[in-house]
């Protein structure tokens, strides 16, 4: 429910030769490059906590995940605005942004 977003960036190794080139080689099948292993290990890692989206809080009811949020609590101290704590409850119900007959009630 924190909705807090990451960006994630991997170095990228960027062969010598021009992509424009008709003459370019085919790559051939060898070792994994290091920087795409550490990329697998991170993926791999953060597959494995398990974020709430995926896991403990998806099995739950709407009812238990609004009461385990705590928004409720905050809405009423005034730490978030009105605004919030709908989009957070449409959020909870399962409400999309991106379908209009789903549209956020406000």
């Amino acid at each position: 429910i924190d909705q807090a977003n990451y960006f994630l960036n991997f170095p990228c190794k960027v062969g010598t030769t021009p992509a424009s080139s008709s003459q370019t080689p085919r790559p051939q099948p060898g070792p994994i490059p290091p920087h795409t292993q550490v990329r697998n290990q991170v993926y791999s890692w953060l597959l494995r906590l398990r974020p709430p989206s995926q896991g403990y809080l998806s099995s739950r009811s709407p009812q238990e995940m609004l009461r385990a949020s705590g928004l409720t609590q905050k809405w009423v101290q005034r730490e978030i605005s009105n605004f919030e704590y709908l989009m957070q409850l449409n959020t909870i119900a399962g409400r999309t942004y991106n379908d209009l007959s789903q549209y956020p009630v406000v």
